[in-house]
């Protein structure tokens, strides 16, 4: 939570292997997002949302199976999203709004059939929605505006 921390998030969080909810949001956190967090196996919660993180997003969070939110919006993380996401498929939840991720949305986001809610809005995203997403039975929300996508 927003707590006034600086610096990076140290990748010795990764050691943390029980860990379930991890929320950094609102603070000062900078730099790339440690891909040790994808070590944390019993992680259902990961909030790092309104930060000034940069880099990618790091493919071991792919890794998160017991994963139901993943919140990474409002920060400076660039290039693709990437298509392992679709192994998440416990997540209800995926907030990835207002950075610059770019390229087209992956077709295997449409395996994450738990999926209620989708953001996307405010970045660089282009190409078309994938038919994939009509898999998404469970979803409620999806928020898609502020893109190139057609």
């Amino acid at each position: 939570q927003q707590i006034g921390l600086r610096g990076v998030i140290p990748s010795e969080l990764g050691r943390l292997g029980r860990l379930r909810y991890l929320n950094l949001a609102g603070n000062f956190l900078h730099g790339g997002i440690p891909p040790e967090l994808g070590d944390l196996s019993s992680m259902e919660v990961l909030t790092l949302q309104g930060n000034s993180l940069s880099g990618t997003i790091p493919l071991e969070l792919c890794k998160l199976l017991h994963l139901r939110a993943l919140d990474l919006g409002d920060n400076q993380l660039s290039g693709s999203i990437p298509p392992q996401i679709g192994n998440l498929i416990g997540l209800e939840q995926l907030y990835l709004p207002t950075s610059t991720l770019n390229g087209s949305i992956p077709t295997e986001l449409g395996r994450l059939g738990r999926l209620q809610e989708l953001s996307l809005v405010w970045n660089r995203l282009s190409g078309s929605l994938p038919r994939e997403i009509a898999n998404l039975s469970s979803l409620i929300t999806i928020r898609l505006s502020r893109n190139s996508i057609s």
